[in-house]
């Protein structure tokens, strides 16, 4: 699979997830699993649009970047990788709140039926 596939896959795997979570006889227990792995998944996310940024740069350095408008290549590039570090910077801080909130429901008892 090529790193688009995989992207692909993810943004698939999400999406059904959202299908899955829509129903209301998800238990506790199970909202904490779901919690405890988009966690993961945030804190994963970063170190791919890191690399996809670092690609970026080294094509840049490499003097095979063109753009397909007018204006600076450098400028672009450093759009790129300033979008991709604040991106990065947020899913980090979800996956941190994401955490917070996994604590927090684990300390959670339903006495539905």
């Amino acid at each position: 699979m090529t790193p688009s596939d995989h992207a692909q896959a993810a943004a698939d795997a999400v999406r059904e997830l959202n299908h899955a979570t829509v129903a209301d006889s998800a238990t506790i227990g199970e909202v904490h699993d779901v919690l405890g792995e988009l966690r993961t998944l945030c804190s994963r996310l970063p170190q791919a649009l890191d690399q996809a940024a670092r690609i970026i740069s080294d094509r840049h350095a490499s003097g095979t970047l063109t753009l397909d408008e007018e204006g600076p290549v450098i400028e672009a590039v450093q759009g790129v990788r300033s979008d991709l570090r604040l991106a990065a910077d947020h899913l980090n801080l979800a996956a941190w709140s994401i955490g917070e909130a996994q604590q927090t429901v684990s300390h959670l008892i339903d006495e539905g039926p």
